[in-house]
């Protein structure tokens, strides 16, 4: 038999023999060296298929295989760099192997280089348009640069190609999701079910289509058999502790048990090996981890913090997770010292790049949402780590995550029990809101002009519960002549229009007292804080930045204390806004609030402008304030951590 023969036989031993033999009686070339190079990576020795390589190059006797062979041999070994040089040069010989642009386009992306890795995915494709894997791949690298609509139309074309390809479906399922495209999305959904209802991507879709139509139950339904299917992903863990924080009957504890899972499943790394604090330098540098530096709630507390911390001394180092720019991105930029996407890059390569600039406090600002990059902490590039600030409110579940940030109002005594990390208070609020830019002008309050109280929430509207509704409903029926206000993404859809007037006809609710609004800009969104004379928080995930910003347009809120960090929420902002008056601590005192407060206009029209002249000099807004409390928080972390 020949050597070809041999290898395809799977007669491995007499193939390498016979290569070996041909090699050593000096007739060795091109084929016997690709195959074993070829040999040894089926076999799993990519050191020995790497080592054939080089012995084939010095003898001059390569091919585009075998540079290809070598690249899959480098990537085994953790050299993107040189697997992406293999692979360059298999092209330079063979510029028509669809399969190689596949490769590279993917070794680019594990670099970070992902402008270079579209550019080769679209090769594939225009020497290989049928290969789906291909489109996906295309497709995944333009949704981490930000081109979601360019993604979604590589999605769609693909699907004229293979309409039954369910990880093409569900990949376009989640981009559509993802920019709440809710009928579009539901049209693919229905194809991917109708091909796997069972299968876990599948399912973990279906969740978020529940969760963006207000189903909180039916979401953590989805996601719980998405995990019993997948036990091992932790991204369907990661989501179902998420979408847990919605339900009024979880507890702590129950998130905390999954967090601990999902953080086993992640925490496998072998750390970096620690490098040694400069001891000639004074400043602290302060990495943020986030896919959100845009035009979202974490954005939008950043900004002006940023220039404060900067003032007290700090070096702030930006390492996005999604390439997502816009006005507010502009701004976060301006305001950091270093910026360095790390989309696409691998968790160890985005942790030695983040270990080489010499950070000292990192800061994850995700969770459990987008973007997270949360298994890159557990190899541990920073000295101290900091879990979930902004961007989420329950534990990590991971050892590699050193502290939370909280105050006392959102981890009052004891709650350390529903935490791996160490809870470190500040003394006021453990976050600061940047008050919006352009923001509309102040409006006085409605009721004065109108003679009847409109109430609001324009929180997401997979907060809104059965008990919300239920006691929103009772405030509706106490205050005569009062109307609720709702204003959120989800309400661009008939169908959640309807179930929403539904869900308070239950109660008694007519609908003329709902004034129901589809979504808008932002400033869009803040206008209609003059429409509102008291907001609505939900419970028992409260509102964030739509509290903060009913604030700032001079809209009081009412929010209840809840059991956990997510249901303090509320509870924080209003006492750092001076307005302690308005927390209530159970579901009746709230009604009680809210119904008194209603029924006093002019109190209602004091306090609003007082909120207006005194707003920016309150805890939750005073950047410079919360910057030097920052500043001497981090600087006792890495005290801490160098005791012995």
């Amino acid at each position: 038999m020949t050597i070809v023969q041999l290898f395809s036989a799977n007669r491995f031993d007499e193939a390498e023999k016979a290569c070996w033999a041909q090699i050593k009686a000096g007739r060795g070339g091109v084929l016997e060296y690709h195959i074993l190079s070829a040999l040894y990576l089926k076999q799993g020795n990519y050191t020995a298929a790497h080592e054939v390589h080089q012995m084939a190059e010095r003898y001059g006797a390569v091919c585009a295989g075998l540079f290809h062979n070598d690249g899959i041999a480098l990537l085994r070994m953790n050299d993107l760099k040189g697997a992406s040089t293999a692979f360059q040069k298999a092209l330079q010989l063979d510029p028509r192997d669809a399969n190689t642009h596949h490769r590279l386009g993917q070794t680019l992306t594990d670099l970070g280089d992902l402008a270079g890795a579209a550019k080769a995915f679209r090769q594939a494709i225009k020497l290989n348009p049928n290969q789906i894997a291909f489109h996906l791949a295309l497709a995944g690298t333009l949704y981490r640069q930000g081109f979601l609509d360019e993604a979604i139309k590589v999605c769609r074309k693909a699907s004229n190609i293979a309409p039954k390809h369910l990880p093409l479906l569900n990949y376009l399922a989640s981009l559509l999701i993802y920019i709440k495209k809710e009928s579009d999305a539901q049209k693919v959904m229905a194809n991917a079910v109708r091909i796997d209802p069972n299968d876990p991507e599948t399912l973990c879709n279906l969740a978020g289509l529940a969760s963006l139509q207000g189903r909180a139950h039916e979401s953590v339904a989805y996601l719980r058999k998405a995990v019993e299917i997948a036990p091992e992903n932790p991204a369907f863990r990661s989501h179902l502790i998420f979408h847990l924080n919605y339900l009024p009957e979880v507890s702590a504890e129950d998130i905390k048990r999954e967090a601990e899972l999902f953080g086993a499943l992640v925490g496998k790394a072998t750390p970096l090996a620690a490098k040694p604090r400069s001891k000639n330098r004074t400043s602290v540098r302060v990495g943020l981890v986030s896919g959100d530096l845009c035009n979202h709630p974490v954005g939008f507390f950043l900004y002006r913090v940023l220039p404060e911390m900067r003032a007290q001394g700090m070096e702030i180092f930006a390492y996005p997770t999604h390439g997502t720019h816009d006005d507010t991105t502009k701004l976060i930029f301006q305001c950091v010292n270093k910026w360095t996407p790390i989309s696409g890059m691998t968790d160890v390569l985005a942790a030695e790049t983040i270990q080489r600039d010499e950070i000292d406090i990192l800061i994850d600002l995700s969770g459990q949402t987008g973007g997270s990059r949360m298994p890159m902490f557990a190899y541990r590039p920073a000295p101290v780590q900091i879990s979930s600030w902004i961007g989420f409110s329950s534990t990590s579940g991971m050892a590699a995550m050193d502290y939370v940030l909280a105050d006392p109002h959102v981890a009052p005594p004891g709650e350390e029990r529903f935490f791996t990390e160490k809870l470190w208070r500040l003394p006021k609020t453990y976050q600061c809101f940047s008050p919006p830019r352009d923001a509309p002008a102040f409006q006085p309050a409605p009721c004065l002009s109108s003679g009847q109280v409109t109430f609001g929430s324009l929180n997401n509207l997979a907060k809104m519960t059965d008990g919300v509704v239920a006691t929103w409903a009772e405030i509706l029926t106490a205050v005569e002549g009062s109307k609720l206000l709702l204003r959120t993404t989800q309400l661009k859809t008939p169908q959640v229009r309807q179930t929403t007037q539904e869900r308070f006809a239950r109660h008694g609710i007519a609908a003329d007292r709902l004034i129901l609004m589809e979504p808008g800009t932002r400033n869009e969104a803040l206008s209609t804080y003059g429409q509102i004379d008291i907001a609505l928080d939900t419970f028992p995930y409260t509102g964030g930045t739509t509290t903060a910003e009913a604030l700032w347009m001079g809209a009081p809120v009412v929010t209840l204390r809840g059991d956990r960090f997510s249901a303090r929420m509320g509870v924080g902002m209003l006492c750092n806004a001076g307005l302690p008056d308005w927390v209530a601590d159970s579901p009746a005192d709230y009604v009680a609030k809210a119904v008194a407060f209603a029924s006093d206009h002019q109190a209602i029209g004091s306090l609003r402008q007082d909120l207006q002249a005194n707003l920016a000099q309150r805890p939750l807004f005073d950047a410079k304030a919360f910057a030097k409390d920052l500043g001497e928080a981090f600087q006792a972390m890495l005290a801490e951590k160098e005791r012995p």
